[in-house]
């Protein structure tokens, strides 16, 4: 199981757990919005952690002068269900 779906279970589960509860929908909509939010960044900082142990463009055979690093830009974005 990745990064992403066991964060995206505990999301499942939290919300879960706040309708069996009771909590107001007011409450309970600003509670999961802030834990998906908190989701997504630590995704994002996942992401970027992986980019920086990825190998540079110089050290790829064929790289020429010139190349930079990798950004997480290039790396897959993961998309978060609404």
């Amino acid at each position: 199981m990745t990064a992403a779906e066991r964060l995206s279970a505990c999301l499942d589960e939290l919300a879960s757990s706040v309708h069996r509860a009771g909590v107001p929908a007011e409450a309970s909509a600003r509670l999961l919005e802030l834990a998906a939010l908190a989701t997504m960044r630590a995704l994002e900082l996942d992401l970027r952690l992986a980019g920086r142990n990825r190998p540079s463009r110089r050290s790829l055979p064929g790289a020429g002068p010139g190349a930079e690093r990798l950004t997480a830009g290039e790396l897959p974005l993961l998309c978060a269900a609404a």
